[in-house]
Order: C-alpha cells, then structure tokens, then sequence
C-alpha cells in the first residue's frame, strides 16, 4: 500500500511551522486544534494524506456537533458513525457530511439559510 502525500490530494497544501510565511493566500488550519497529528504525519511531500484528513475531519465534525443545535447551519450536516471492527486490531471510521445545495442556478452552490 503506497503513503499518499497530503499535496497530492490537497493541490497547494503545505505544512507550517510558527513564524513561517504563508506562500498564497489561503486557509490555515491550526494543527494543535488536532491532537495526534505530529509534523512528520502532515509533512507536505512525505506525510500522510490519510491521516491530515482523518484528523482535520474528526475536529470538524467534533467542534461542528458541540454546537448548540440552534446555532447549527440548517444547510449541513456532520457525523462520525461508531468504529467497525475489521479484524482484532483493526476498526473503520466513516464520516459523513450533507449540505443543502442551491440548484435553480447556472452553478451547484450551497443554498443560502
């Protein structure tokens, strides 16, 4: 099984250390606000995609869900369903996310609340 770079699945992705300069513009997430993830798992070219997304989705959907249900967007929707055991020391994890897409336009877009 081959490791899949982060930049191969996240075009542009590059992990930052404190101090360093962003070389577009872009979104930064924080990796302290996912525990688990050390700097050689996120390494642009040699880390794990697998894991970055594992754990960028497990923060998302975490904080997502710890807001109060009447601060929520009525346009998406996020879940992490119980872990399946594959064998003894192996279990999956899905993550689900829903959005309400606007399709009367000349574009897919989110619908607006």
């Amino acid at each position: 099984m081959a490791l899949v770079a982060p930049e191969t699945v996240l075009p542009g992705y590059a992990y930052m250390v404190a101090g360093d300069a962003a070389p577009v513009d872009g979104i930064f997430i924080p990796a302290d606000i996912m525990p688990g993830l050390d700097s050689t798992e996120a390494a642009t070219e040699t880390g794990s995609a697998s894991k970055v997304l594992f754990h960028i989705l497990k923060a998302a959907t975490a904080n997502y869900n710890a807001l109060a249900t009447a601060d929520r967007t009525t346009r998406m929707q996020m879940a992490r369903e119980a872990p399946i055991a594959v064998n003894p020391t192996l279990v999956t994890s899905r993550f689900t996310a829903a959005f309400g897409l606007d399709i009367g336009g000349d574009a897919v877009d989110l619908a607006a609340e």
